[in-house]
């Protein structure tokens, strides 16, 4: 019995791995995700936050020209100088932003994970 718990373990670790990886076309891509046309979705944002020894790429939503809601586990640890916003593409000159508003009641993997970030491009 307990050799038969392990083999259905290793075949189920297996079956998730071979599902769950990125495409080596595009290694950004989100896992099982799929590519989108920016001119199809304009309120769709990337944005790049720079930390010392790594960087984190999420997306957001632009709900005004000046603010973007995203979620805060992306935010969370960054400055907000070193964050960049860029719409439609991750390859052009991005927006700073000028500081951010992380849900007071936030943590992580619990629930409150928003926050909302000011473009400097007021």
């Amino acid at each position: 019995m307990q050799a038969l718990k392990i083999v259905l373990f290793s075949v189920s670790v297996a079956l998730i791995e071979s599902n769950s990886s990125t495409t080596e076309e595009n290694p950004w891509r989100i896992a099982n995700g799929d590519d989108f046309i920016p001119e199809k979705y304009p309120y769709v944002v990337g944005f790049l936050g720079h930390l010392e020894n790594s960087s984190t790429i999420c997306t957001g939503t632009l709900v005004t020209a000046l603010f973007v809601l995203t979620a805060a586990h992306c935010t969370d640890g960054l400055k907000a100088s070193n964050i960049t916003i860029h719409l439609g593409s991750l390859n052009g000159e991005g927006v700073g932003v000028e500081k951010y508003f992380q849900h007071e009641k936030y943590k992580i993997f619990e629930k409150s994970d928003v926050s909302l970030l000011k473009n400097s491009d007021s």
